[in-house]
């Protein structure tokens, strides 16, 4: 289980994004991530966040303090890469909030 970190601002990563059948890395897609708490949008920012591209199929966003989280909570993290014909992948991870 991954962790966020309360009243700080958050990075989150997807890392080697590639095309499956090439292997080059997909460095075109539209990435967003989604966090949650039993379902529904935690509080704070206006969701889903941009990931943006960095190199080599990495991408990544900060997620801003202001997103509402309480110590001891399970949340859902969803990243969604779409890049058409090269690839959809979708990755949902529970992350933990801790102090």
């Amino acid at each position: 289980m991954a962790s966020i970190q309360l009243n700080s601002d958050n990075t989150i990563e997807l890392r080697g994004l590639r095309n499956a059948v090439t292997g080059q890395a997909v460095t075109t897609a539209t990435v967003t991530a989604v966090i949650t708490y039993n379902g529904v949008n935690v509080s704070g920012i206006t969701w889903p966040i941009t990931l943006s591209h960095v190199s080599n199929g990495l991408y990544r966003a900060n997620i801003p303090n202001e997103v509402n989280l309480v110590t001891g909570r399970e949340y859902k993290a969803l990243v969604v890469a779409d890049a058409g014909a090269d690839a959809h992948w979708e990755k949902c991870v529970t992350l933990s909030a801790i102090c």
